[in-house]
């Protein structure tokens, strides 16, 4: 008979959504960190009995990351970790870009010392776990931060949005910091945007966001740079820099 797996807190009496939601961090955990990296097939009886729970709960986590795009049903019916396509990451780096530079602009105007402590403590936190060697606390505070700055802006739609694309941004990301030095390049790129902020210097700091996801793009594919580019250099020229026209408000 299999124990139970152990409830976070000591003494608590675990429901049937409590112990779903504690493995669904469990398994969202092995996903974004590698353990089963794209492709992998996640059988329910196998993690079952890794975990020492029922397979009700490791269904229902399953269903759980199939609607957060990390996992999808194969032809036999088993969930298979998702392996994102070349145009599906280019999607996604074209939506951050042009979220974040809205969000970005419009956090140097409304930036007060609170908001810019917020982040600060999130970059500590993101640099300790690069020390600790914790790559998916890492990646996770990386999400994080890049959210904060929409919240902190005040654009709560842009936080839903980017928080629905949060876990295919870090599953991306996972490939990136792989590569060595990457995660300390990484920390200077976020230094760089926060200190423009501080400074209340839009232009260095949508210059600071797009160098650092051009560089992380580059540490994914080469083959997502190009459309990137693009944009990037758009905004550069000063031509369809939505980021500008959505922070001056209507005319």
């Amino acid at each position: 008979m299999p124990t139970p797996y152990p409830p976070e807190a000591e003494g608590a009496r675990l429901t049937r959504i409590g112990l779903t939601d504690q493995v669904h961090k469990i398994l969202r955990r092995h996903v974004l960190d590698g353990k089963y990296p794209g492709g992998s097939t996640l059988n329910t009886v196998e993690l079952s009995t890794d975990l020492g729970v029922s397979r009700t709960p490791v269904r229902q986590a399953l269903q759980i990351m199939e609607q957060q795009g990390l996992l999808e049903v194969d032809t036999r019916g088993q969930y298979v970790v998702h392996q994102p396509t070349t145009a599906e990451i280019v999607e996604v780096f074209l939506v951050r870009v042009t979220l974040e530079w809205l969000a970005l602009r419009m956090l140097v105007q409304r930036a007060d010392d609170g908001a810019i402590r917020t982040l600060t403590r999130l970059l500590a936190e993101q640099e300790s776990a690069m020390l600790d060697g914790d790559a998916a606390k890492f990646l996770e505070l990386d999400g994080q931060l890049h959210v904060q700055i929409a919240r902190s802006a005040g654009l709560q739609h842009t936080v839903q949005f980017l928080t629905e694309l949060r876990d295919l941004i870090v599953l991306l990301g996972g490939k990136a910091v792989t590569q060595p030095g990457r995660r300390e390049a990484v920390l200077a790129e976020h230094h760089k945007i926060l200190r423009a902020v501080a400074a209340r210097d839009p232009e260095q700091a949508v210059s600071a966001l797009s160098e650092h996801l051009l560089n992380t793009a580059r540490s994914i594919s080469m083959d997502i740079l190009e459309p990137l580019q693009v944009l990037v250099d758009l905004s550069r020229h000063g031509k369809g820099d939505i980021g500008a026209d959505a922070a001056a408000g209507p005319t």
